[in-house]
C-alpha cells in the first residue's frame, strides 16, 4: 500500500488498514458530519420544493414473506453481513423460523427504528487497478460499505414495492425505482422535445448510484 500524498509505502494487513484510515478518514468524516439527513432534506425542499408535486401519504402495506424472500434470494453469492449471516444461511432456516424473523422486521417497521447492532457497517476497499502492481495507491481504491444482510434484504424489498408506485407521483422526465427509463432515455427525450435555441444548456440529476448510504 502506498500513500497517494506522501509516497510512504507499507505492507502487512494492520499497516495497510492504518494507512487507508489515515488517508480516507478526513474525507469520509467531512461527508458524514457535514449535515444531518434532516438538514439535507430541508435544503433540497427549499431549493426544489416548488417543482415537487404534493401527494397524500402512502398507505402502509405489510411486508409479505414472498417479497422478503425474493429479496433474500437476490442476495445469494453476495457478502455476508457484519453479523455473519448470509442469504444462503437465512434461506436454509425452517419456514417457522423465517416467519418469526419476518414478524420481528414488521415490528421494527412499526416502531420506526432499527436496533443499533443491525446498523453496523463494515468498510471494504477494492482496488480500481485492473492489473495489480507492487503497491496500490490509497487513492486508487473504491470504498464499499457492507451492512447487515437483513437490513439490505428489507431495503431491497421495500424499494421494489415503492418503485411500482413512483411513476404516477413523479413529475415529467423524473423516474425512480426499478423497471423505469434510464438517464440516457430521458436525456434523449428532452433533446427531441426542447428547442436547442431556447434551451442551449441542460442539467440532469442522476442519483442511480446514491442508494449505498
Amino acid at each position: 500500500m502506498q500513500n497517494a500524498d506522501t509516497g510512504r509505502r507499507v505492507s502487512g494487513r494492520a499497516a495497510c488498514v492504518e494507512e487507508l484510515f489515515t488517508w480516507w478518514d478526513p474525507f469520509l468524516r467531512r461527508q458524514a458530519e457535514a449535515r444531518s439527513q434532516q438538514q439535507v432534506l430541508a435544503a433540497y425542499c427549499s431549493e426544489y420544493g416548488e417543482w415537487i408535486e404534493q401527494h397524500p401519504e402512502l398507505d402502509h402495506v405489510e411486508l409479505t414473506r414472498e417479497a422478503f424472500e425474493q429479496a433474500l434470494a437476490k442476495g445469494r453469492g453476495k457478502a455476508a453481513g457484519t453479523d455473519g449471516w448470509s442469504a444462503e444461511l437465512v434461506l436454509l432456516l425452517p419456514v417457522e423460523a423465517r416467519e418469526r424473523l419476518l414478524e420481528v422486521i414488521r415490528m421494527i417497521e412499526e416502531e420506526g427504528e432499527w436496533p443499533a447492532a443491525v446498523l453496523h457497517w463494515r468498510l471494504c476497499f477494492l482496488s480500481k487497478q485492473k492489473a495489480s502492481g507492487v503497491h496500490t495507491p490509497t487513492d486508487q481504491v473504491r470504498p464499499i460499505a457492507v451492512g447487515s444482510l437483513l437490513y439490505r434484504a428489507w431495503a431491497s424489498a421495500r424499494f421494489a414495492w415503492l418503485g411500482g408506485l413512483m411513476q404516477d407521483r413523479l413529475a415529467s422526465r423524473q423516474v425512480g425505482g426499478k423497471g423505469m427509463f434510464d438517464a440516457e432515455t430521458l436525456l434523449l427525450d428532452a433533446q427531441l422535445a426542447c428547442d436547442p435555441l431556447e434551451f442551449p444548456f441542460t442539467a440532469s440529476l442522476d442519483f442511480s448510484k446514491a442508494f449505498d448510504r
